[in-house]
């Protein structure tokens, strides 16, 4: 895992069983990566842009997922 003060951490076992206890804010893009909405700089169909610099493609499978909490993400920044 990286993290936003820059440290990386190591996790082994299996991502699904960790991002449903996740804030809203966080979306499996594949299934080796889970993304930090806050950390996106820009994003486009098949891949996001991380403010790190870091790229990483979105699984097709996890496309909609990913449009879904983007589009939930933003609405519910309109709401606070």
């Amino acid at each position: 895992m990286c993290k936003t003060d820059g440290e990386s951490v190591s996790y082994y076992g299996k991502l699904s069983d960790i991002v449903s206890n996740l804030p809203f804010q966080f979306v499996c893009i594949s299934k080796s990566y889970i993304v930090n909405i806050k950390c996106i700089k820009s994003w486009k169909s098949d891949a996001v842009l991380l403010k790190n610099g870091m790229e990483i493609s979105i699984a097709q499978s996890k496309r909609a997922s990913f449009k879904q909490a983007v589009f939930n993400y933003g609405r519910s920044k309109e709401v606070i």
